[in-house]
């Protein structure tokens, strides 16, 4: 297994099993992987004083695999899916068994995250595609917008 940022193996490879889930009043949880408890009392005194939540355990960290199809991984175990697959009985069943993209199915998979974040044909986040107007009043009001 490749070493990652807060992973459960340390630099040799052994498996960790001493964590801190170190919550501050700004910013994300991360969590701190120790070989020992000293380690953890370590980390809690350099933390001490500081606007932060600590929660030490011991155990197995399980590990959440990159998306958008993501999966719960558990070292030497099989990765569980943490999505839902269509079961036969849901799924719509076309007559002429026709292998394109239906006219909404590119929509429909961006919605659901299937196809990851959406972006425009130059690779920009769709939030920086110009939107239209909500009513007529923005549109009278706009220069933006064009005869076609």
């Amino acid at each position: 297994m490749d070493q990652v940022e807060g992973d459960a193996q340390g630099e040799a490879g052994q498996n960790l099993e001493y964590f801190v889930v170190v919550c501050p009043s700004v910013g994300p949880p991360k969590v701190e992987s120790f070989e020992s408890v000293e380690e953890i009392a370590v980390c809690m005194r350099a933390l001490a004083g500081q606007d932060v939540m600590v929660f030490p355990f011991r155990g197995s960290r399980l590990l959440v695999s990159g998306g958008p199809m993501r999966y719960l991984v558990e070292p030497g175990e099989d990765p569980v899916p943490l999505f839902d697959l269509p079961v036969a009985a849901d799924l719509e069943w076309e007559p002429q068994a026709h292998l394109g993209r239906s006219a909404t199915g590119w929509y429909d998979d961006m919605k659901s995250g299937l196809l990851g974040a959406p972006t425009t044909e130059d690779g920009g986040a769709v939030s920086d595609v110009a939107q239209p107007p909500e009513d007529d009043d923005e549109l009278e009001d706009s220069d933006e917008i064009g005869t076609i």
